[in-house]
């Protein structure tokens, strides 16, 4: 393919900035909220926004009042509560935004499983494998994040997202829905090709430190910001700008929107919940 050029000069029209509210909320944690201004194209600043009303309110009922804790980032004493639906209203001066998301309950993990060299990569070398155990609840929708995951995995739900092929091998962890698994027990495989580690009896030796996995049961508004920042972020070129070969190629799709629920903004204000639990070893 041969390509050429050619300067061109372009009069934008005026851009007129709007307020970003940014929130991702979890039980266990206190508020934490941050406000700036979009950008126009080129702008590098980052503009933050001082001296706003941030209220939050739990069901229809006023929760929290939020501070200015440094600049552009609004706190609060409380945390959210599983189950429970937020709304935000950001005032600045005669301009009101808001948005609102619910936390799903949470999902626990049942058991985990951490196996080495139970097969092996076209370099001959063993792949570490993890398994995560949970039930999912029927009669509802569910989204999930497995944070701490490896970058391989043939879960047909994760691969159903069609993301996986975009950013193996460099992103470890995995988003999905459940309509292939609803209401039944499921287990998230994932693996990443070790080095061939063995001990005195040439058994493969696992990790000296604990892996953590961790389950998020995320809100839909969650799972669809989560897809398109994904999306968005392969398309600028973002993560695979120190990598060689086709990833060099700049704008390799068409520019992509990022999924936001702020009415009279941009932004999101998303919740999830969460659990943890550490990989168990089996020889």
């Amino acid at each position: 393919m041969i390509a050429c050029f050619r300067p061109a000069e372009i009069d934008l029209p005026p851009y007129e900035p709007e307020v970003v509210v940014n929130a991702q909320f979890t039980p266990g944690k206190n508020w934490e909220v941050y406000l700036t201004q979009s950008r126009a194209l080129g702008d590098t600043t980052i503009r933050w926004i001082s001296d706003a009303e941030v209220l939050l309110f739990e069901n229809g009922v006023l929760h929290d009042s939020l501070v200015e804790l440094s600049l552009g980032k609004y706190g609060g004493t409380q945390s959210p509560i599983a189950g429970k639906c937020y709304r935000i209203e950001v005032r600045i001066v005669d301009e009101v935004v808001s948005a609102e998301d619910c936390i799903p309950l949470t999902v626990m993990i049942d058991s985990t499983r951490y196996t080495i060299g139970r097969s092996f990569s076209i370099n001959d070398n063993p792949y570490q494998e993890q398994s995560i155990y949970f039930r999912d609840p029927d009669s509802v929708d569910n989204f999930y994040e497995v944070l701490g995951s490896w970058e391989q995995s043939d879960d047909p739900s994760a691969l159903a997202e069609g993301y996986q092929s975009y950013f193996f091998p460099l992103v470890n962890d995995h988003f999905f829905a459940d309509p292939l698994f609803a209401g039944e027990n499921h287990v998230f495989i994932s693996r990443t090709e070790g080095s061939r580690t063995v001990d005195i009896n040439g058994c493969y030796t696992p990790s000296s430190v604990d892996i953590w996995v961790i389950l998020r049961t995320t809100s839909e508004t969650y799972y669809r910001y989560r897809k398109s920042w994904t999306r968005q972020l392969f398309n600028r070129n973002i993560i695979f700008e120190s990598v060689d070969g086709i990833y060099d190629l700049m704008f390799l799709s068409e520019p992509q929107n990022v999924y936001s629920n702020v009415e009279g903004g941009l932004g999101v204000f998303a919740g999830y919940a969460q659990d943890s639990m550490v990989l168990t070893y089996i020889k």
